[in-house]
């Protein structure tokens, strides 16, 4: 079919497997065939896209996005144009996205508080303590279990992320509810009561978990 091609232009196949041309030596694609006019006068038909595309279709990281004619020229009737629907995320943890930085993050502050509370416990009278060690502990411990739990669910049955489950809300909404009342009340009693009145690694960490948290 090439040689009924003007000069230059080739067909290949996208990641979806939908044929379209391209021109090798200017870049440009088309999903509809060009003609001898267009292709002498260096202009794409009208239904082209300016981004060169990737012919041979690769693995992609956490947090990659799908970059193809269906994504950047068009929606699913394969033609292109200038509204095209949104990019898909990839990768183990796309059933996460775009909410996996934050998980992150409250994943890192947890453990710090978890570490620092246990460590400071240990070296405490336990009678002495009136519980709020332990508390405090807890506070880490329960949080970094929950992150690496929607972790875990995300890789392994991602479907259970985004599927209703309590008077339709998703599990992530659920656990964004949790963290929201679960940071927020452990911030305020570790910090300003005690044992982190003062600035630590655990001061810091409660704060961070606590505003992100409450960031959608």
């Amino acid at each position: 079919m090439s040689g009924e091609l003007p000069p230059h232009w080739r067909t290949a196949q996208a990641a979806d497997g939908k044929e379209y041309y391209f021109n090798e030596m200017t870049g440009e694609t088309s999903w509809t065939k060009p003609d001898e006019v267009n292709a002498e006068q260096g202009r794409s038909s009208p239904a082209t896209v300016s981004v060169p595309i990737d012919e041979t279709p690769r693995s992609r990281d956490i947090g990659d996005i799908n970059v193809s004619p269906a994504t950047m020229g068009g929606g699913g009737d394969g033609r292109g144009s200038s509204g095209g629907g949104p990019a898909q995320a990839t990768g183990p943890l796309a059933a996460l996205a775009p909410h996996t930085p934050k998980l992150m993050i409250i994943m890192v502050a947890s453990f710090v508080v978890m570490l620092q509370a246990s460590i400071e416990y240990s070296h405490r009278d336990p009678l002495a303590d009136s519980g709020i060690g332990a508390y405090a502990v807890s506070v880490g411990t329960v949080s970094l279990i929950l992150v690496l739990l929607l972790f875990l669910l995300a890789k392994q049955k991602p479907e259970k992320i985004g599927g209703e489950t309590v008077r339709k809300l998703t599990l992530l909404q659920l656990a964004a509810g949790f963290f929201f009342v679960w940071w927020g009340v452990g911030c305020g009693i570790l910090t300003f009561h005690a044992p982190y009145q003062s600035t630590s690694n655990a001061y810091f960490a409660c704060w961070i978990g606590e505003t992100r948290s409450k960031k959608k």
